[in-house]
């Protein structure tokens, strides 16, 4: 008997589902609380126990796979950045560094305030 009080009403689930799509846009449905599937005309087959737990199994493996995947393009976004920033701080601290040369006659104290003194890719020309 498909009127059981836990699984919710049974026809009028599938006439709800069915209703609040559209005739068109209805697709198959699980619920998974109740253990069963409306399929694209609204039809509902019970599931077992074992069916309902491939079904999840299967939906936890795509949901990780999709979930690796955003983490993967995250990481990657982030490396790019912190590469572009990496470069961006190099062509500051040339630009700095050449122009301490051009207007202090000791550019290296300047630098050390800076706490910049002991980098190795600025280049200062003696005064």
């Amino acid at each position: 008997d498909d009127s059981r009080s836990s699984e919710g009403g049974g026809a009028s689930d599938a006439h709800a589902v069915a209703s609040s799509r559209g005739a068109a846009a209805a697709r198959p449905t699980i619920h998974w609380k109740n253990g069963y599937t409306l399929d694209a005309r609204g039809e509902r087959k019970n599931l077992s126990p074992e069916e309902l737990d491939k079904m999840r199994r299967e939906r936890n493996r795509l949901h990780a796979k999709m979930t690796r995947d955003r983490k993967k393009v995250y990481v990657e976004t982030l490396s790019r950045a912190v590469t572009d920033l990496e470069e961006e701080n190099r062509q500051v601290r040339r630009a700095l560094a050449t122009q301490l040369n051009a207007t202090v006659g000791e550019p290296g104290r300047y630098l050390g305030h800076l706490g910049l003194e002991h980098d190795d890719e600025l280049i200062l020309a003696p005064c």
